[in-house]
């Protein structure tokens, strides 16, 4: 697969970063998207035509809620400034050529919610909107279950998760998120996006 997909992509798999973001920063997020201004969607956040096109069959099996903090809100103008310049210094380790970022996404998993195994790739995106970096922040711990897992083959990596954990995830990898059994798991995604990988 990576053959196929051209030079641009490394063998890199992964990159943890212990404190994507603040504890302060993730209860403010959390304490924010409870209130009556955020709304909550059931299942993959469908964000364009081209995602309810191409979404991987499995993907759409995912049952968590999904919400936007949208780049045009300004209210949110101090999370993006904060959570850009993480993504661009782990994207050191791939080498991609991010032309922009997507719209921050909060994922709430409930008792019973999960996230399949799936990549981030959508082929006939815009031009510049192909998702090619993911990172997916744990914005809480007090939770069971809910761990975010990369898949390579037949093998399953669980990452332990920790406030303001993150996992940076290029979009060709396999990631998902275990079921959550007890409690609710607050999790964070921004994009990296550009041109297809070349």
């Amino acid at each position: 697969m990576f053959r196929e997909l051209g030079k641009e992509v490394q063998s890199v798999y992964e990159v943890i970063s212990e404190k994507a973001l603040t504890g302060k920063m993730c209860k403010y997020i959390i304490d924010y998207v409870e209130t009556d201004e955020f709304t909550w969607l059931q299942g993959p956040l469908d964000a364009a035509p081209w995602d309810r096109i191409e979404l991987n069959p499995d993907y759409m099996k995912a049952n968590h809620l999904a919400g936007a903090m949208r780049s045009s809100n300004s209210e949110y103008d101090d999370l993006y400034e904060e959570l850009i310049p993480v993504l661009e210094s782990y994207n050191e380790a791939f080498g991609f050529h991010i032309a922009g970022v997507r719209d921050i996404q909060i994922h709430k998993f409930e008792v019973g919610h999960q996230r399949p195994a799936a990549t981030d790739l959508f082929l006939k995106a815009p031009k510049t909107e192909h998702r090619k970096l993911v990172v997916y922040i744990d914005l809480n711990a007090d939770f069971e279950g809910g761990k975010v897992f990369i898949k390579r083959g037949a093998q399953v990596t669980p990452i332990e998760p920790s406030v303001g954990k993150g996992v940076v995830i290029p979009s060709y990898q396999l990631y998902g998120v275990e079921p959550v059994t007890k409690g609710t798991s607050y999790k964070l995604a921004i994009w990296g996006c550009g041109e297809r990988f070349r």
